[in-house]
């Protein structure tokens, strides 16, 4: 039965998939396509998650998966991902900066697509005002 503060990772398919059990998840069960994670208090739980999403650890994953059709992960596997755990302070600290970082990308992107729809206006006016003089 999943707990508040659990991580339940995806074992098939997508390597690195995995989710933070809420107080609204608490109690559901979990199937056998997930791993539940239980860490102790001197390890910052965001922190896990964002160790186990980083292109590092996917690409560990995914490498050492077994399976022809799909990708499946077992217990030996996940127990021999290396994880260089820092101080709890130091894990929430890199915690805030990469979602400090994670929001600049978002902002950036977001300019980047207004810039982006905003080229496309100004192209489709110079070619109407190309293709349709005034008379």
């Amino acid at each position: 039965m999943l707990e508040q503060g659990d991580i339940v990772m995806g074992r098939r398919g997508e390597m690195g998939r995995c989710a933070l059990v809420t107080s609204t998840e608490a109690g559901w069960l979990c199937g056998s396509g997930s791993f539940v994670l239980k860490t102790s208090a001197d390890i910052d739980q965001e922190f896990l998650i964002k160790v186990i999403r980083s292109p590092e650890a996917r690409g560990y994953l995914a490498g050492g998966s077994v399976g022809s059709t799909m990708n499946n992960l077992n217990h030996r596997i996940l127990n021999n991902l290396v994880i260089g755990l820092p101080s709890l302070a130091e894990q929430r600290r890199i915690v805030a900066k990469v979602d400090q970082l994670m929001r600049q990308c978002d902002a950036l992107e977001a300019g980047l697509a207004r810039a982006e729809g905003q080229r496309r206006a100004l192209t489709a006016a110079a070619l109407h005002g190309a293709f349709n003089p005034a008379a």
